[in-house]
């Protein structure tokens, strides 16, 4: 799964699994990804899906997309958990 995704064991890795809520804070965690970033190189892994009664997901995930943009080398965005479980467990 790590080669599907870019992901690399030889850096730390950063990872917050949640929702995408603005609760959760997820532009907040890239922003403090791209701060530890300056001092140490690692990679950042935002995993999660969107609930179907937050109306407020889609565009925060859309938000987080925007900002990951410019860094899509070390900052990876797996949507949808439980889809990504099972092809994980099927490529075994």
């Amino acid at each position: 799964m790590l080669r599907k995704y870019g992901l690399t064991m030889d850096k730390p890795m950063l990872t917050q699994i949640s929702r995408f809520d603005r609760l959760k804070d997820p532009l907040g965690v890239i922003e403090a990804y791209q701060q530890v970033r300056r001092y140490i190189d690692c990679q950042l892994v935002l995993a999660g899906g969107t609930a179907s009664d937050d109306p407020e997901g889609l565009k925060v995930l859309e938000e987080v997309q925007e900002k990951a943009k410019n860094d899509k080398e070390q900052l990876e965005i797996l949507e949808y958990i439980d889809e990504l479980m099972e092809k994980s467990e099927n490529e075994q």
